[in-house]
C-alpha cells in the first residue's frame, strides 16, 4: 500500500494551489464517505511529505476524530494504516467507478500515478 502525497495528487489532476487540495478531500469525505460510513475512508491515502499522513484538515466522522486527537505521530500512524488498508480491502469499487462511469479515467489516473511512484518524480 502506497500512499499518495498532496504535491504529486495535486500535480496529477491540475490542483497547483495546494491548499485547496485538502479542503476538497475534505468534500470527497463530507458528501460521499461519512453519509454511509460503510464507505472507506479514500482521502486518508493521501498524505504529506514530511509527516506520511494527512494533514490537520482530514475529514471522518466524529469517532474517527477522536481516536486521530488521542494518539501521538506514531498512533496516528497506526490508524491511518487501518483507515488506508480498508480503502484497498473494499469490494466495491468496480461497481462504483461503474457507476459514475469512471473507467477510462482510473485507467489513467492509475498508469499516471504508477509512473510517478516507480521514477520517483512528481513531474
Amino acid at each position: 500500500m502506497t500512499p499518495i502525497e498532496y504535491g504529486v495528487l495535486g500535480k496529477a489532476i491540475g490542483v497547483h494551489r495546494i491548499f485547496r487540495l485538502p479542503k476538497t478531500l475534505g468534500y470527497i469525505a463530507y458528501w460521499w464517505i461519512l453519509p454511509d460510513r460503510k464507505r472507506p475512508f479514500i482521502n486518508s491515502l493521501v498524505v504529506n511529505k514530511d509527516t506520511g499522513i494527512p494533514g490537520d484538515a482530514f475529514e471522518a466522522d466524529p469517532d474517527t476524530l477522536a481516536k486521530l486527537e488521542k494518539r501521538d505521530v506514531n498512533g496516528k500512524k497506526r490508524l491511518f494504516r487501518e483507515l488506508q488498508k480498508e480503502v484497498y480491502d473494499y469490494p466495491h469499487w468496480d461497481e462504483i467507478i461503474k457507476d459514475l462511469g469512471l473507467t477510462e479515467t482510473l485507467y489513467y489516473c492509475e498508469k499516471l500515478v504508477e509512473g510517478m511512484v516507480q521514477t520517483g518524480k512528481e513531474d
